[in-house]
């Protein structure tokens, strides 16, 4: 009996002195959810299969923090269509979400700093993921197979991007890699067979074996200046390569690296012929070495490029040549010599009746502000020859710029263009209409009221119209009051709608306006309507944006100075992240041949705002605010 007590009494002891990590730890269940408690973290293990549709995982379960989801832990939920993790969340484990075919969007936050191997694979439905710039590795295989997936952000934060990461994602077009990754493992993007173009950012150091292989539409590479080696089969396959750029960083290039790249023709080169020498370039890389290569050259281009003969700077890379420069005639001259660009310098007077130059002692004639055409007076002709001068066809001497300048800050640019546009329509020469414009606001009210007094029907809109006599101004109200007047009922369909609302109840149909932006030249009004009756309502939003120079509508284009190609794809994927948080509908199919002008929009607090409405893609009207200011 001693003999038995004093075993239990040593085995006690024994685990007494372990450490509680050694303990393992019991699984409690909570709803769909089985979970362990290690140090007062939850971390889920298990969910039951059978959940369905939008997912929001809890951050506390059993009153402890969800810290993890385990591995494989909703492995084949087959059903779920979304998922929103808490950030409490720092892991997401291996196969984590593995075979969650109906899976279309995910939001991972920014608490999360790992996602494990395989923790998406064949997540067929998923179309796009943003990846938050606190994650600092993806798992092998972490994206492989997921059919659908269009685009990928990596942020900086990521230093390796996993074997086979995105491997098999046939419907990948494009990938952003941050400035952190160093190295893309093998097979990384394998059969990516719908990648058309991909840049290796500068601190890049590896390409892994097969990275690329079979990536049959890429027709273009760009491998960033830190890139020293190319693995085996990296590009293998990738039979509609035409180009390639390679940094003189490179000094291995595996076997079969380019093997079977039938369209390679042209590698631009960063190194000299020389640095090519340095390079082992192992068997199977006939279409690479039989390709005609550019040395010292420019990312993408044979030729390094730039804005003039004397412009010493490349204008895509840090590329300066030497021997070249300006040359102008003395201090004061303007326009060089060889190319001649303009610079921002002029002759230096003591005032405007001073007509000798301080410092080269030209003399100039005297100048009339806006006679740029030099004939003594202010006409169209001299809004013509200051066309001509900002599209580069024509050319005037250092006077007439003087008296071209009309906002007096030294250079002539479409500012001027459009204050002189205002002085020719009698608007005042300081051009106060370019920045601002000021404006009235009358409600015009066509209520209706039954023999009792009552209002049957509430029927009124808010007219703004800017005041000052000039044709831009003009053209505004004359647009602003033709939308407005359209909004209202004739007194035949008042009538009609006042029958029914003595059964039914009072009916409103109202239009309120106000101006959301008023600055840089650009004024916005914003209207929202209101409509019920009988228990039914709706409601919604129209912007109107006008240039104050022109009195032309504005567009997106226009406010923001982006190019329309990237302004578009920017608002698409701000409606697109959007709607898939809201709705279950696959919006990426409804908005992806849209152009930019079939958006509507509104500028509030200098924000783009982006209006889609009923039914448009979903059942309501939605606003959405794209963070995109005006310039």
């Amino acid at each position: 009996m001693k003999k038995i007590l004093s075993v239990i009494i040593c085995f006690a002891l024994i685990v007494a002195a372990l450490p509680l990590s050694a303990i393992p730890a019991s699984a409690a269940k909570s709803g769909n959810y089985t979970y362990t408690v290690s140090n007062g973290k939850a971390t889920i293990t298990e969910v039951n299969t059978a959940i369905k549709g939008k997912v929001t995982i809890p951050s506390k379960l059993g009153g402890y923090k969800v810290t993890g989801i385990g591995d494989y832990a909703f492995s084949e939920c087959r059903s779920l269509t979304s998922v929103t993790i808490p950030d409490s969340v720092t892991s997401i484990g291996e196969g984590a979400f593995q075979v969650c075919t109906s899976l279309k969007s995910v939001t991972i936050p920014d608490s999360v700093t790992s996602i494990g191997d395989y923790a998406f694979e064949y997540c067929a439905s998923l179309t796009s993921v943003t990846i938050p710039d606190s994650v600092t590795g993806i798992g092998e295989g972490a994206f492989s197979d997921c059919y659908f997936l269009t685009s990928v952000t990596i942020p900086d934060s990521v230093t390796s991007i996993g074997s086979s990461a995105f491997a098999y994602c046939s419907s990948l077009t494009s990938v952003t890699i941050g400035d952190s990754v160093t190295s893309i493992e093998d097979s990384a993007f394998e059969n990516c067979d719908s990648l058309t173009s991909v840049t290796i950012p500068d601190s890049v150091i590896s390409i892994g074996s097969w990275a690329f292989f079979a990536c049959d539409v890429l027709t273009s590479v760009t491998i960033g200046s830190g890139v020293t080696s190319i693995g085996d089969h990296a590009f293998f396959a990738c039979d509609s390569l035409t180009s390639i750029t390679i940094p003189d960083s490179v000094t291995s290039i595996g076997d079969d690296a380019f093997a079977y790249c039938d369209s390679l023709t042209k590698v631009y080169y960063r190194g000299s012929r020389s640095d090519k020498n340095n390079i082992s370039i192992e068997g199977g890389n006939g279409d690479l070495t039989s390709a005609t290569w550019y040395y010292n050259s420019c990312i993408g281009y044979a030729e390094h490029i730039y804005d003039n003969d004397c412009d010493a700077q490349c204008n895509d890379c840090e590329y300066v040549r030497e021997g070249v420069g300006h040359i102008y005639d003395n201090d004061c001259d303007s326009n060089c010599n060889i190319c001649k660009t303009f610079r921002l310098t002029s002759h230096q007077y003591d005032n405007d009746e001073d007509y000798i130059c301080n410092e080269c002692f030209y003399e100039r004639p005297p100048y009339v502000i806006g006679d740029i055409s030099g004939d003594g007076s202010v006409d169209t002709t001299d809004l013509a020859v200051m066309k001509l001068f900002l599209a580069g066809i024509g050319d005037i001497d250092d006077t007439v710029k003087v008296a071209g300048d009309m906002t007096g800050d030294g250079q002539i640019n479409t500012t001027d263009l459009a204050q002189l546009k205002l002085f020719l329509a009698g608007v005042d020469s300081t051009g106060s209409e370019v920045l601002t414009s000021e404006y009235t606001t009358q409600r015009f009210d066509k209520s209706y009221k039954n023999k009792k007094g009552e209002v049957l029907i509430e029927h009124y809109y808010d007219l703004i119209q800017l005041k000052g006599n000039s044709e831009a101004a003009q053209k505004i109200n004359n647009s602003l009051k033709a939308h407005m007047d359209s909004f209202f009922m004739s007194n035949e369909e008042l009538e009609e709608y006042a029958d029914g609302a003595e059964d039914l109840g009072p009916y409103c149909y109202t239009m309120d306006a106000k101006v959301s932006h008023n600055a840089g030249g650009y004024i916005c009004i914003v209207t929202s309507y209101d409509w019920y009756m009988g228990g039914v309502a709706n409601f919604g939003y129209y912007g109107f944006t006008f240039n104050l120079s022109t009195g032309e509508p504005a567009s997106l284009a226009e406010l923001t100075g982006k190019t329309r190609i990237s302004l578009e794809n920017e608002i698409k994927t701000k409606v697109i992240e959007f709607f898939a948080e809201e709705y279950e509908s696959d919006v990426i199919y409804q908005i992806k041949d849209r152009r930019l002008d079939d958006f509507e929009f509104f500028i509030e607090n200098g924000e783009i705002v982006i209006v889609i409405p009923e039914y448009d893609i979903a059942p309501e009207m939605e606003t959405i605010k794209t963070g995109i200011s005006v310039k």
